[in-house]
């Protein structure tokens, strides 16, 4: 009996390993001292995601989202996404400004530019120690596109340079405020094997 062809597209489901439950762990106490409310943040799974299938990362490519973005320098150098879905922003937002607040309201994004930004530098830092790099982020932007539109441009940015990239899936709890997020984390291909090590992207 032949076996059914293999998807080399589709992402790989791992075990969440330790330093990515650290990383969240240190991001959920660095949002927790930003809001002043109790936050949890835990990591569901994490995959290998090839880079070319990262527009359909979340289904459909027009699926609507809210993306915040950073790219990062120096010793290792890339990018990191952390995707939401409109309703998770306004719940963070609801969370962070009180509700009715918009997630579109300047205030409100903000407010999750820095919930990005945060989240990231946890991942960022625990990259640099383990490797003793300096790393350093630039400002978060926040995007409200398709997941395809946010999606493309990188993966085309990186064609041919990375095939791989670690998938994060995490659970955002806000005080009663639960939602998910996916963090996307591209690093370039000098320091990329050792970055997909230690979150658990080995091959």
């Amino acid at each position: 009996m032949s076996r059914p062809p293999i998807d080399r597209t589709a992402p790989s489901a791992r075990p969440v390993p330790a330093p990515v439950r650290e990383a969240t762990d240190r991001a959920a106490a660095a949002l927790a001292a930003f809001i002043a409310e109790p936050v949890t943040m835990t990591p569901q799974v994490i995959r290998r995601c090839p880079t070319l299938a990262l527009p359909r990362l979340l289904g459909r490519p027009s699926s609507p989202v809210i993306g915040i973005y950073l790219g990062f320098s120096g010793d290792l150098d890339g990018h990191v996404v952390l995707l939401l879905r409109r309703r998770g922003a306004r719940h963070l937002a609801a969370c962070l400004l009180g509700r009715g607040r918009d997630y579109r309201d300047p205030l409100a994004r903000s407010a999750l530019g820095e919930i990005g930004n945060i989240t990231v530098s946890s991942f960022l830092g625990l990259l640099a120690d383990r490797q003793h790099l300096a790393v350093r982020p630039t400002p978060p932007t926040v995007v409200e596109d398709t997941a395809g539109a946010i999606l493309d441009g990188i993966a085309a940015d990186l064609a041919g340079q990375v095939e791989e990239a670690p998938v994060i899936e995490v659970t955002i709890t806000c005080g009663a405020v639960q939602t998910g997020g996916t963090l996307i984390i591209l690093p370039r291909p000098s320091r990329a094997p050792e970055a997909a090590g230690i979150l658990g992207g080995e091959g």
